[in-house]
């Protein structure tokens, strides 16, 4: 039942955008994107469990900076909170793309191949949903600890170090050095809460540009780097730039990969006495992106990994995809300070497998 409510698709014409089913103590969830977002799941589901909505967070301020209610047209993803962003804002973001990765020459990182389109006609068939599956494998929490402990030396959190770890994971994956991945952010301004703006995700491209003959160490910074800059311009709706791009004469971004670092849907929810609560997510057999890695943080040593993932090039890549972040977020805080080329090679042609590796260093 869980699987088929969650591949059956919603009509919003005619329907809520969230179902339901209870069967003995399991509850089963689907639920449209357009009514909850990796920002607003623990939402939902604390107010289930407390059997109340929760009020306004102390901490909200009052006044113009709480957006409407007015839910925003089908099929955009812009928030009241992207709207409010001025035009110059508008101005630097699109500048920071046309810098970074709205540039001419990317290559799409899994086939290494430059667009065959126009840059006119590139807007007519952006990616797109696709038929997929989804492979998830928990990560080790010693190495999520001594990542973590990692990232300030290189002037991240842990979550941006996460995500910098996926850009080299892709780039160790597709032998790419210079490739533009999108990460979901939460584009609410600062006091806003999750039930005064309802969808408040964005799409942020993110390119990496990665040379080998760097430390590790360098290669993470950079990245780090790259990620900061990119997320200045979060409160600016990604279909505004894409517009001003395209009535520019640009292209649509060259991407095949999404990166997204996010804390599981219970995370911060604590139970009512007496209640044990499990949960797992179901995949709806539909991949937005030819590949997505998104690590889910159950907790500060507690996450999984899951690789979402279209039939066709996805399938050839996942399982190594998989392996290969697992890899690096145990070798990088060891072996910082050696040549990142030297990593690369050592995943991309590995003599032993990575399991007896880890025994072997154990």
């Amino acid at each position: 039942m869980g699987a088929e409510l969650a591949r059956t698709p919603f009509d919003l014409a005619s329907e809520i955008p969230v179902r339901a089913w209870v069967d003995g103590s399991t509850l089963v969830l689907s639920v449209h994107h357009l009514a909850v977002d990796d920002t607003s799941w623990p939402l939902l589901l604390g107010a289930i469990l407390a059997g109340q909505w929760p009020g306004p967070a102390p901490d909200t301020p009052r006044g113009s900076s709480t957006p409407s209610h007015r839910p925003p047209a089908s099929g955009s993803v812009a928030t009241t909170a992207a709207v409010g962003a001025s035009p110059e804002r508008l101005e630097r973001a699109v500048s920071h793309a046309r810098g970074t990765w709205a540039q001419e020459g990317i290559r799409f990182p899994l086939s290494g191949q430059l667009p065959d389109t126009t840059p006119e006609d590139s807007w007519l068939a952006p990616i797109d949903e696709a038929p997929g599956a989804q492979l998830r494998r928990d990560l080790d929490p010693a190495d999520l600890e001594a990542f973590a402990a990692f990232a300030s030396t290189v002037g991240g959190t842990a979550n941006a170090a996460l995500v910098a770890l996926c850009a080299v994971s892709a780039a160790t994956l597709t032998g790419a050095s210079d490739l533009v991945i999108l990460v979901p952010a939460d584009n609410r301004r600062p006091g806003q809460s999750p039930e005064k703006v309802g969808y408040c995700g964005n799409i942020v491209p993110i390119r990496f540009t990665f040379d080998p003959a760097s430390t590790t160490r360098q290669a993470m910074r950079d990245a780090v780097s790259a990620i900061y800059a990119a997320m200045e311009f979060t409160d600016v709706d990604f279909g505004p730039i894409l517009t001003a791009l395209r009535n520019s004469g640009g292209r649509f971004p060259v991407v095949e990969i999404m990166a997204s670092v996010r804390p599981a849907p219970m995370r911060h929810i604590t139970p009512p006495p007496g209640v044990d609560v499990d949960y797992r997510s179901i995949s709806t057999g539909i991949a937005p992106y030819p590949l997505t890695l998104a690590i889910e943080l159950a907790g500060p040593v507690r996450a999984h990994l899951e690789v979402d993932y279209q039939h066709g090039t996805g399938d050839l890549v996942a399982e190594r995809a998989a392996g290969i972040v697992a890899d690096l977020l145990h070798r990088i805080p060891t072996d910082a300070d050696e040549p990142l080329s030297s990593l690369i090679d050592a995943l991309s042609h590995p003599t032993i497998d990575s399991e007896a590796s880890r025994e072997q260093e154990n």
